[in-house]
């Protein structure tokens, strides 16, 4: 039965009927859904209007309404949870996950779960610690880290590149959680490490001088940050969590365990 479907099958064009509300109707719903280049549509519905004895211009109108703006994650409004969470549970949760995409001693795996619950609470907040991963080499799990605290994080902003400027605004318009990758080049710059380092003090405002207007303008800087770097650029006024090359913890500093 299906191969003498298929061999009996006439192009649609040609089983169109004129002045048929029906086929116009079918006509006009598939329009609508299909992404055609402007010309081909164009061609497309001057062939179906002959059939049809309708205008062209009829059918053109019929376009697929825009997919909708993707609003970037370090954008987005979440929406809560329209029942009370336990903090407890959820804190498990949390913990649950980012132990199953990075191997962590359990010290540093509470240290990052905090952080994630930091990003939602960040607003309440009076002071925001940063916090630096840390290693002596490359490839041995800060980025994963950061990316595991990116997927729960609140408004997560995961960046290896940032012009100061960019923060400037980033910060003002959006307050992200900002996790810098590969911030031993990044605080190379003045600017840039200057508003991480400041970005724990809710006071604490970043004033610029608008060029055009002259205009002195106050910009917030205070926001959830999280940065990972080779163990070469640790800063001494933080405390690192640190791993090793093969991705295990390195025991050191005070969050550290105590050799098992």
């Amino acid at each position: 039965m299906l191969a003498g479907l298929i061999k009996n099958a006439k192009p649609l064009i040609e089983i169109i009927k004129p002045n048929n509300a029906l086929d116009l109707g079918l006509i006009a719903s598939e329009l609508q859904k299909v992404y055609l280049p402007d010309l081909l549509r164009d061609q497309l519905c001057r062939e179906l209007a002959k059939r049809l004895k309708v205008s062209a211009d009829i059918l053109c109108a019929f376009k697929p309404q825009p997919p909708p703006a993707q609003v970037p994650a370090y954008a987005a409004d979440t929406e809560p949870w329209p029942e009370p969470v336990n903090a407890l549970e959820l804190f498990v949760e949390v913990m649950l996950q980012i132990r199953k995409e990075v191997l962590i001693d359990e010290p540093q795996l509470y240290v990052a779960t905090l952080e994630v619950f930091l990003t939602w609470v960040h607003d309440q907040m009076e002071f925001s610690p940063i916090l630096f991963i840390t290693g002596p080499t490359k490839e041995c799990g800060k980025t994963q880290l950061l990316k595991a605290i990116g997927k729960m994080a609140r408004r997560p902003l995961k960046t290896s590149s940032c012009s100061p400027a960019a923060l400037y605004r980033l910060c003002e318009n959006y307050h992200p959680a900002f996790l810098v990758d590969e911030a031993q080049d990044a605080l190379k710059n003045t600017d840039f490490c200057t508003i991480l380092k400041a970005g724990h003090d809710p006071t604490d405002r970043a004033i610029r001088c608008d060029p055009n207007t002259l205009v002195a303008n106050s910009l917030r800087r205070f926001l959830p940050e999280g940065a990972g770097r080779d163990r070469a650029g640790t800063s001494p006024d933080h405390e690192p969590l640190g791993h090793h090359r093969d991705g295990t913890p390195e025991r050191k500093g005070r969050f550290q365990p105590e050799s098992r």
